[in-house]
């Protein structure tokens, strides 16, 4: 799958959305299965962010910001979590080893996958294995940093709500 493919399935998670009439379980079903569609492609490809050229790494940010913001999700909840990894990075430029510090993000977007867990799961989801990656090296952090700042630059694109 291209982005543009990934793109258009987010475009249909928001189309479902409109006309989704309360609890109709099969709108909700075919939102999670285009959901867990994008989410599947992303995480099995997300190594990719962290290679020389960007343009993975902008192309899955734009994906997840669209599909944050196609499934409701708010920028406050995007941004604890791009709290957590700036208070990392002042570690890092204050020259402390981080590494404890990345894998301990896991446990804390755990936490907010399990209190807001229809809205932050997804994300979590593509999350955890770049962390893994993250922890590897200062440059895959910076890599990570930037893929969260481009997803709440696009979810805001997007529309996504406060």
């Amino acid at each position: 799958m291209n982005k543009d493919e990934l793109l258009k399935l987010a475009e249909k998670i928001e189309e479902l959305n409109k006309i989704r009439d309360g609890n109709d379980k099969d709108i909700k079903f075919q939102i999670e299965k285009q959901v867990y569609k994008i989410v599947g492609f992303i995480r099995e490809n997300i190594v990719n962010i962290f290679k020389e050229d960007p343009k993975d790494l902008v192309n899955y940010a734009q994906v997840m910001g669209k599909t944050c913001s196609s499934i409701k999700m708010s920028t406050s909840q995007i941004r604890k979590f791009l709290d957590a990894i700036n208070r990392i990075e002042n570690l890092r430029k204050k020259e402390r080893d981080i590494t404890g510090e990345v894998i301990l993000l896991k446990p804390q977007l755990a936490y907010l996958a399990g209190k807001q867990r229809r809205a932050v799961k997804p994300l979590a989801n593509v999350l955890f294995p770049a962390i893994d990656e993250a922890a590897k090296n200062e440059k895959n952090f910076k890599k990570l940093n930037h893929f969260i700042e481009s997803i709440v630059a696009y979810h805001k694109f997007y529309g996504g709500r406060d």
